[in-house]
């Protein structure tokens, strides 16, 4: 990934959890009972919602010593010690930019659920497509200069028929539960 890519990654990161934090303990008393409650990041991710810690740790967001044993519980709940990748563990000691990338890296590859790997340069090539469509782009002109911007981000090239097929996709709707 050339570094205009990796800054605009970081970037778009910290703007979606600018909001959001590693853990929120809440205390709920009912009678005489008391609950404690913990909500945030790192409960979402035990819930199936990976990308909310993954964009705190890309957003760079500091975590504290409270954050960092919730997330080492995490990812030992998910991967035995000895799986851990080769400097996973002081990663989550030290607060360099490369350790917040190995912790992100590795939350996604560890929390990702079932299905398909999901390309992710074709579909940020693809979102950008629409938008340059939406500003009065011809779409194949669209395609190709979102191609060619995305590629040189990513460092990988990206075929055009690939954004084509997303673009010409139709849309479904998320069943709400």
């Amino acid at each position: 990934m050339s570094a205009a890519g990796h800054a605009r990654r970081i970037y778009e990161a910290a703007q979606r959890s600018g909001w959001d934090a590693y853990r929120t303990i809440t205390f709920k008393q009912d009678s005489e009972r008391i609950t404690k409650m913990s909500s945030g990041a790192i409960a979402a991710v035990r819930a199936g919602d990976v990308t909310r810690l993954v964009d705190c740790l890309r957003g760079r967001k500091p975590l504290t010593d409270g954050d960092r044993l919730s997330l080492a519980a995490y990812i030992a709940t998910k991967a035995p010690r000895r799986r851990w990748l080769e400097g996973l563990g002081d990663a989550l000691l030290t607060k360099t930019d490369a350790d917040y990338d190995i912790l992100a890296d590795f939350i996604e590859k560890i929390g990702r659920g079932r299905g398909r790997q999901r390309n992710g340069p074709v579909h940020t090539a693809t979102r950008l497509a629409e938008v340059l469509m939406s500003v009065g782009l011809i779409k194949d002109a669209a395609i190709k200069r979102a191609c060619e911007m995305v590629s040189e981000e990513a460092g990988t090239p990206i075929g055009d028929e690939q954004v084509r097929d997303l673009l010409d996709r139709p849309k479904k709707r998320r069943r709400s539960s």
